[in-house]
């Protein structure tokens, strides 16, 4: 069987979706599968011309300048009415220029499926560019479709997935999300999915769960959330700084701190305020290291949703920030169906009126007796191997 992967984030620096890929190429290798990808840069790029620098876009999406000046990359419709439209015009060549290259790996392939890591949500370019291509690889050439290893929310802001989710359901393309809130969504507007753990499970290793063992070190990992979190210039009128002096206050525990994305990157700023306070990881590619790293602290405090994933397959105790769709809250509700208080998520832009509350969530995490209360890593790990076994027959 050939595989064609959409968003390959290998070559990233986004740590989440660095493992999510490399965890789906290592199960389709397992299975003697034949992949080709096509790379998150070039499934995000509305224009060709769509250059970063410092892992970051030169230019808006919506510049003027490109809309002008450079060539198209891909043609995307943006609404479910668009997408006749649009499949005239890749069909005619004029699908922008990378999608003589997509139609050739979806004519090569048995199976296409978008690796949909992060949130479906509102005007997304990389996800409408995505759902478009399942599509088509459906409806014109025949091809098993799938959406996978994402979230999928529907809102009632710039709601254009409604109509495009139900066109790609009643052409054939199959949803298999990884958190049941995002199934709840599509079971609102009649789409029936299934739940398969994001693929990040696939690296759950019950050789780093060491719970409140003595290998622990005095250490908190934190990385901050996708929301806006108070960012004044002084630490001193920051309530994020204040919630980590008191976590250390109340657990003897130090700092230390993990980003990678460009937006996570004002973290840093605490680490000079904060002499106790160790550096973690800023620069490395190397997910595994993330993962090891986090488990050698005796909780992780985050908005990051692949981090809490990476925290969850050692075993490490969370204290769970909310982001900007409901993938955080969903992942809880994976992990602990029937959750008890201490998976309880909070939220990362109103922290002064619960630190407090935060902070004795976490007390009362790392002292208690028992193990992790959530379901094991280790079964969800199963659970995705078992899940895409019988998606691949």
């Amino acid at each position: 069987m050939k595989v064609f992967l959409l968003n390959d984030g290998r070559a990233t620096s986004n740590w989440g979706l660095q493992a999510s890929t490399q965890a789906l190429l290592e199960i389709f290798n397992a299975r003697g599968l034949t992949v080709s990808t096509l790379t998150h840069s070039k499934l995000h790029s509305k224009y060709l011309w769509d250059f970063t620098v410092f892992n970051k876009k030169f230019f808006n999406e919506n510049s003027r300048f490109l809309s002008k000046f450079s060539p198209s990359n891909l043609n995307i419709p943006q609404t479910s009415d668009q997408y006749e439209v649009y499949t005239e015009l890749w069909n005619t060549g004029q699908g922008g220029a990378l999608s003589k290259e997509i139609i050739n790996k979806i004519e090569e392939a048995d199976i296409v499926i978008f690796n949909a890591e992060g949130s479906t949500y509102r005007k997304n370019f990389g996800a409408l560019a995505g759902l478009f291509i399942l599509n088509y690889a459906v409806q014109i050439y025949q091809k098993r479709a799938l959406f996978a290893n994402g979230s999928f929310t529907i809102s009632s802001i710039d709601n254009i997935l409604t109509g495009i989710a139900k066109k790609l359901n009643d052409n054939g393309v199959n949803f298999f999300v990884r958190e049941p809130i995002s199934a709840e969504c599509l079971y609102s507007i009649g789409i029936r999915s299934v739940v398969v753990p994001d693929s990040v499970f696939y690296y759950a290793d019950s050789r780093l769960v060491v719970h409140n063992d003595v290998r622990k070190k005095k250490t908190f990992a934190i990385s901050k959330s996708m929301l806006p979190m108070c960012n004044f210039g002084a630490v001193e009128d920051d309530p994020f700084y204040h919630l980590i002096c008191e976590i250390m206050k109340t657990t003897g525990l130090n700092p230390v701190f993990f980003a990678k994305d460009p937006e996570d990157q004002m973290i840093r700023k605490y680490i000079k305020h904060i002499p106790d306070a160790q550096v973690g990881i800023f620069n490395s590619n190397d997910f595994k290291k993330v993962q090891s790293t986090i488990s050698d602290s005796k909780f992780l405090l985050s908005g990051r949703y692949h981090h809490l994933i990476f925290a969850i397959n050692t075993g490490t105790y969370i204290c769970p920030l909310s982001s900007s769709s409901h993938k955080i809250e969903g992942l809880m509700k994976l992990i602990a169906p029937s959750p008890p208080a201490s998976c309880q998520c909070f939220d990362p832009t109103d922290i002064q009126a619960n630190i407090k509350l935060i902070t004795k969530n976490i007390d009362t995490q790392i002292h208690t007796q028992n193990t992790v209360p959530y379901i094991s890593a280790d079964s969800l790990r199963h659970q995705l191997i078992d899940s895409f076994t019988t998606i691949l027959q």
